[in-house]
């Protein structure tokens, strides 16, 4: 067995949680089969093509976009490739063209060639029985914690290592028609798309099976939406590139956000290496934590390895479950000063380490009390000697790593409890509590959190005093990431009435956080609610002239640059556009990288007209003379003004700005001769 490395362990440890909460459910797909031997669905495919010999009539198909390969002999490689990926991505189109040239030539299907491969696997299964005890023995482990598993898959090899299951096919009728019932700890398998022992062989297969099953076949549907929403999910043997199950959970993660109740997690167990970049686009679309370079039964072994060792502890302190416990978690009618008499207590009957423990007990086994858990638990802990503390550093680390809304109660309590804070402040839980915010907040997809989030994170600043250490950068980015939604208005796309639940609290951020919030916003002009959120950070700046310079800076200073930039551009299209003598050359690079730079090329062999943007300076040459506009902020006042050729305007307005410019253009263009008088008039 591979040993899981931090990041892994620390998701696999989250799962175990669930599961011994009762609250995780597994979508096993393909790839739990192909561990077993079983062919891949590209597998399958390739060996019908092969089989009926039908790829030559799939590229002479023009479903597929192949390239004709009588024109070139390379054509042939980058076919295969091409029929690789819609393998790989469209294999419900090309599944559906296989079936149609298999039902017209061959007197077959695809449902019969698929069910004939996967029966001769199953055949052989008594004879290969190693991996498949492997699984057994996994599924007899986890089984007391698991109460429906849904899958994708044709075979019955879950089936096969699940003792006691009951299989539902597609829909309400195979339940009605089971000639057995759910016991207490049967596990009902859900077959989303049929299995091969189906009489109608009614397996999803094609993109028109996808369709009809998906319009026909409302009750399983809606029993994975709440299956969905009552439950943390596991993807094990998936692609991450499965348009089924993308489309799936795109639909998910919409029924998510309207449910405020929903606190969903998604881990995706895959044996490839997922990159970085692509790690940050499905938590931020899916909300979704990857556990790659992991092997599946690698995975399990792990899972029950954390599960069960959280377990035996549990195990080994239930005798000693005291009243103090209940009434520490009972989160109604205890007030502040039974609380302490009851913390009082237990310290003075040195009951410390048998109520953390039953306290951490509750903690993994119910979801409900996690906040009013961990407020008693690190209440008592901060009252004990650091030795005594640390030993339930494994504990402490397991609820800190733990991403639920309980991470809120403990920054509630850090700001309120002076021994609390010092205990955080001890160790590096303030490290980990952090990242488990950070992730949290990163991850967010539903837009009532945001305000939440960004709130435990301001709260977490204040607490330490903007201690962040090497999480400076993922701080900015996690908080942004959720202030960026908040308003104080009825905006569509935003988090209505949200910015005040942040706004008096923003006053914690020194000036160094605040200019490093502020340039994660896009560098172009602000709609009215970005507005709203820069001046909210601003303002929290106690010296005047700093306000002003960041207002100007962020704010005010867009949409004058791209007034003049735009101005200068088309003016000088305007006047010279018809004119043979020159001809223009743009930097189209800096343009488009908002900046404006280039030249008027003279044909006659005269002087070229350059126009150049640097900083807040617009310059138009020509023959040694020049026009030049300065964009100056005056940071005493806040106002800011145009100079021309020395000359100061107050004219600050895109539409203004234009107006005022276009004259001194065409003048300085009369002046240099470039330009008749006639034609300005």
């Amino acid at each position: 067995m591979k040993l899981p490395d931090y990041i892994q362990t620390k998701l696999i440890n989250n799962i175990a949680t669930d599961l011994l909460s009762h609250n995780a459910t597994f979508f096993i797909g393909a790839g739990f089969s192909r561990d077993l031997g079983y062919p891949s669905w590209g597998e399958l495919l390739i060996n019908i093509i092969e089989k009926y010999s039908l790829m030559e009539k799939i590229k002479d198909s023009s479903l597929f976009y192949l390239l004709p390969e009588k024109d070139s002999s390379i054509n042939k490689t980058i076919n295969e490739k091409i029929l690789e990926n819609l393998i790989g991505v469209d294999f419900l189109r090309l599944a559906g063209y296989v079936d149609l040239l298999l039902k017209e030539e061959n007197n077959t299907d695809i449902r019969t060639e698929i069910t004939s491969i996967i029966q001769s696997h199953e055949i052989k299964r008594d004879t290969e029985k190693a991996k498949f005890d492997e699984y057994r023995a996994v599924f007899t482990n986890i089984g007391d914690y698991i109460s429906e598993v849904i899958t994708t898959n044709y075979d019955t090899n879950l089936e096969y290592c699940i003792n006691d299951h009951l299989p539902i096919h597609r829909n309400i009728s195979s339940l009605n028609n089971s000639q057995r019932s759910a016991g207490k700890n049967t596990i009902k398998l859900y077959k989303i798309h049929g299995c091969i022992k189906d009489n109608d062989k009614g397996i999803i297969i094609t993109e028109k099976d996808y369709q009809e099953f998906s319009s026909s076949n409302k009750y399983i549907f809606h029993k994975i939406y709440s299956t969905f929403m009552e439950n943390n999910i596991v993807f094990i043997g998936y692609s991450l590139y499965d348009p089924n199950i993308r489309s799936l959970l795109s639909e998910v993660i919409e029924e998510i956000k309207q449910n405020k109740e929903a606190k969903k997690k998604i881990y995706w167990v895959t044996r490839g290496e997922v990159n970085p970049i692509d790690k940050k686009f499905y938590e931020n679309m899916y909300a979704m934590q990857i556990i790659d370079k992991m092997e599946i039964l690698d995975f399990f072994h792990s899972l029950i390895s954390l599960k069960d060792s959280k377990w035996n502890e549990i195990q080994l302190k239930d005798a000693e479950w005291t009243e103090f416990t209940k009434e520490l978690l009972n989160p109604t009618g205890l007030s502040q000063l039974d609380f302490n008499i009851i913390i009082s207590k237990t310290i003075e009957e040195s009951k410390q380490s048998e109520v953390l423990n039953q306290i951490y007990q509750a903690f993994l086994t119910n979801s409900s009390p996690r906040g009013t858990a961990s407020i008693a638990f690190f209440t008592i802990l901060s009252k004990m000697s650091k030795e005594d503390a640390e030993t339930f550093d494994n504990k402490i680390t397991d609820i800190l790593l733990t991403e639920d809304a309980h991470l809120i109660s403990i920054i509630d309590l850090i700001q309120k409890d002076a021994d609390v804070k010092r205990l955080f402040a001890l160790k590096e839980y303030k490290r980990i509590l952090l990242e488990s915010l950070i992730s949290r907040a990163r991850t967010n997809t539903a837009f009532y959190q945001y305000e939440h989030n960004a709130k435990a994170l301001l709260d977490y600043y204040g607490a330490f005093d903007g201690s962040l250490g090497e999480l400076d950068e993922p701080f900015i980015d996690a908080f942004y990431y959720n202030y960026c939604y908040l308003t104080n208005t009825r905006t569509i796309g935003y988090a209505f009435y949200s910015l005040n639940t942040v706004q008096e609290d923003l006053r914690y951020f020194n000036e160094e956080t605040v200019v490093k919030i502020l340039q994660q916003y896009p560098n172009m002009r602000k709609s009215d609610v970005q507005i709203e959120q820069i001046e909210a950070l601003i303002v929290t700046i106690p010296d005047p002239e700093k306000q002003h310079k960041l207002r100007f800076e962020f704010i005010q200073k867009q949409p004058i640059v791209e007034a003049i930039r735009y101005t200068v551009y088309f003016r000088l299209g305007d006047i010279l556009s018809g004119n043979k003598e020159f001809k223009l050359h743009l930097d189209s690079r800096t343009f488009h990288d908002e900046e404006l730079k280039g030249y008027y090329e003279s044909l006659t062999g005269k002087a070229d007209i350059t126009f150049n943007e640097n900083e807040n300076r617009f310059s138009i040459t020509y023959k040694g003379e020049e026009l030049a506009i300065h964009i100056t902020p005056d940071f005493k006042t806040g106002e800011t003004s145009l100079f021309i050729n020395s000359k100061s305007y107050n004219e600050t307005e895109s539409i203004r700005i234009r107006d005022l410019i276009t004259p001194i253009i065409d003048d300085t263009f009369v002046k240099w001769g470039l330009l008749s008088k006639e034609t300005v008039q």
